[in-house]
């Protein structure tokens, strides 16, 4: 276990000389045994603390976080400009697909096609009536003819040419109006079609523009959000990718609660940068669009090994570690160390201590 124990000890300079004093503490590394470093004893003082060298597990883990939201939206805009007249839904309420959410104001357009559309019916029914009269006068000049009424079948003929032409006419004025109705209808109801907005997905409305309704609009302007609140995960980003496999399942946190998840590793959305989502296996009513979660993931583990606090590692400038002990003679030295991982406040010691040795940590 640690010794935080208070001690006192003359503080300790290195500079360079010609020779290396006796007396003095240092453990080079191999390669350097023919550096010439002298430890001067100062007239100050300083507390410092000592730690053991302890014997476990050194964890190296970074935490990746992610944010619960859904995992389906639709983002609405008015295909045209025009001025909002009624807005139908509020943020929060459920929709359907197709369901009309806002419109914006045509005037009296809806009145003029509501008009059109019933004439357009009135002309269709005459033009039924007058087909089915033409063939009652049909059926009549057809028994006048076996009645002998007319003196020939020249005649006969006659009088059937001249009731077609007649129906023709009425009935082909009927005709051309209907066609110039098909026309304004569909110019009538592709205005009202550009006017709304209309549910794409089932679904719960998230968003609303502020001041929505008698709001002047165009199409580049995002008008109201849906999302699909039944499928929702948690997404977040990270550079270690290849530390997940999509499916696995593993546990990830969130406001102190742990939840049962499923990876599935998305695209590149910057170098090195991945996206990656963690889907609820039971989804939780309770959980707010927009809590964090958080995964610890282990990058590396070295199970049963030397280690002392990372504050006690230091670097000499050339890539060399060394920690300060105190020998026989209450002077500090230090020995070179080589490191391994680091993982929280814990460095792994893999040379040049043992397993109850003492190292200054402050």
């Amino acid at each position: 276990m640690n010794k935080n124990r208070k001690r006192r000890i003359a503080a300790v300079g290195t500079v360079l000389v010609t020779t290396v004093l006796s007396g003095c503490s240092v453990i080079f590394p191999p390669e350097e045994e023919n550096r010439l470093v002298q430890l001067v004893e100062t007239a100050e003082e300083l507390d410092y603390s000592v730690e053991s060298v302890m014997v476990g597990d050194v964890v190296q883990s970074t935490t990746v976080r992610a944010t619960y939201q859904q995992s389906q939206d639709e983002n609405l805009s008015f295909p045209v400009e025009g001025t909002v007249r009624n807005v139908y839904v509020r943020t929060g309420d459920s929709v359907q697909t197709g369901d009309l959410l806002a419109e914006l104001d045509t005037g009296n357009t809806a009145e003029q096609l509501e008009e059109l559309i019933k004439e357009m019916e009135k002309n269709t029914q005459e033009k039924e009536n007058l087909l089915t009269l033409k063939q009652y006068d049909l059926t009549d000049l057809a028994l006048k003819y076996q009645a002998g009424y007319y003196s020939d079948w020249a005649d006969y003929s006659k009088a059937v040419s001249n009731l077609d032409k007649s129906y023709s006419s009425r009935i082909g004025r009927i005709d051309d109006d209907l066609t110039i109705g098909e026309l304004k209808k569909a110019k009538y109801e592709k205005i009202l079609e550009e006017s709304r907005l209309v549910a794409g997905m089932d679904g719960t409305v998230s968003f609303i523009m502020g001041g929505l309704k008698g709001k002047e609009v165009n199409p580049q302007m995002k008008a109201m959000t849906i999302i699909d609140a039944t499928e929702c995960v948690f997404s977040g980003k990270t550079e270690y990718i290849d530390y997940f496999t999509d499916g696995e399942v593993l546990m990830i946190t969130s406001n102190d609660t742990e939840y049962e998840v499923t990876v599935k590793k998305g695209e590149e959305v910057e170098e090195g940068i991945y996206e990656i989502f963690f889907d609820l296996v039971t989804p939780d009513a309770t959980l707010n669009f927009g809590a964090q979660g958080s995964y610890e993931l282990i990058l590396n583990k070295s199970e049963n090994t030397l280690y002392v606090s990372r504050k006690c590692i230091h670097d000499d400038g050339n890539g060399n570690n060394y920690v300060y002990q105190i020998n026989e003679d209450g002077v500090r030295g230090l020995t070179y160390v080589k490191v391994g991982i680091s993982g929280g406040n814990l460095t792994e010691i893999v040379e040049g201590l043992e397993a109850g040795d003492m190292v200054i940590s402050r």
